[in-house]
């Protein structure tokens, strides 16, 4: 009987210590490989990416919704389209917030991956074509840009506009049944300060001169386009790309808002002003340019 009582006390005691030594191989992860959340901590995941606005050559503002984001320090965020993304200071443990500037239209993947690589969350967005509205002395006009085939010529006329530089210029040329010129002058026709550098022409892209269409101005050299631009009155295919020789002019985009506007320019009663030929005798004043999308 005593032997029995010996031998039951022996088997609680094992079993009690098996019990210890299970639990705290359980805490340390005995036997297995990496640790477990418990030692490493709560795991990253990713519940929705938002996005305030995406617009082409503007800074865009996302917001990566979650848990254990640890301020973004447990995220590596990625975005095609996007030419640098930085994690703000204002991030918490549940939304990162970060920034980057759009360099495409069309598709944008955003993908939020934990430090292992291992994909959280994938988002797939639009980036519109960019518009930008002119305000005129004769009406407001919308002009949609293609980025795709002329990439240069829409940063660099972009560049003018976020600049402000086409604010309170005019329509110095004006060429009934032809084009309608600006870009360059002052209303007293002094030229615009602040010209920047020529850019490469991008006139072989497939993009027509036809009616309705906005195209870089430029001297008889290819490569010499500044702030200059036209809007064609009519289709005038004679001023595209034909050969190396005859490179035409660069179309970059069209108007989708306020035709009536260009043809009421193309209408104006025109004269030699300021030493120019072709000239508004009433001037036909840009007031501002801003992009809208």
């Amino acid at each position: 009987m005593m032997l029995f009582q010996f031998q039951t006390k022996i088997a609680t005691r094992v079993s009690g210590i098996a019990s210890l030594l299970y639990l705290a191989c359980f805490l340390t992860a005995c036997g297995g490989g990496g640790g477990s959340q418990l030692t490493q901590g709560p795991l990253a995941s990713v519940s929705d990416i938002q996005v305030d606005r995406l617009s082409y050559s503007q800074i865009s503002s996302f917001k990566i919704l979650g848990t254990a984001l640890s301020a973004g320090t447990a995220l590596t965020l990625s975005a095609d389209k996007c030419s640098s993304i930085t994690v703000l200071s204002t991030s918490t443990d549940t939304e990162v917030k970060a920034t980057c500037t759009v360099n495409g239209t069309g598709t944008l993947t955003f993908q939020a991956k934990n430090t292992s690589g291992i994909s959280l969350l994938t988002k797939t967005l639009t980036v519109p074509e960019p518009q930008v509205t002119l305000v005129t002395n004769l009406g407001s006009m919308v002009v949609e840009l293609n980025p795709t085939a002329a990439p240069a010529t829409v940063s660099n006329f972009l560049q003018y506009v976020h600049d402000g530089f086409y604010a309170n210029t005019v329509f110095h040329r004006v060429i009934a049944n032809f084009v309608a010129q600006g870009g360059g002058y002052t209303a007293a026709g002094a030229e615009q300060a602040g010209v920047r550098a020529a850019i490469a022409l991008e006139s072989n892209k497939g993009l027509s001169n036809a009616r309705g269409t906005i195209a870089m101005a430029r001297a008889s050299a290819a490569n010499s386009a500044t702030s200059q631009f036209y809007f064609n009155l009519i289709d005038n295919a004679f001023l595209d790309y034909a050969s190396t020789a005859s490179p035409g002019y660069a179309v970059f985009g069209k108007l989708t808002q306020g035709l009536s506007v260009m043809d009421a320019m193309g209408s104006s009663a025109t004269g030699t002003r300021f030493g120019m030929a072709d000239f508004p005798l009433v001037n036909i004043v840009l007031q501002s340019a801003a992009q809208t999308q």
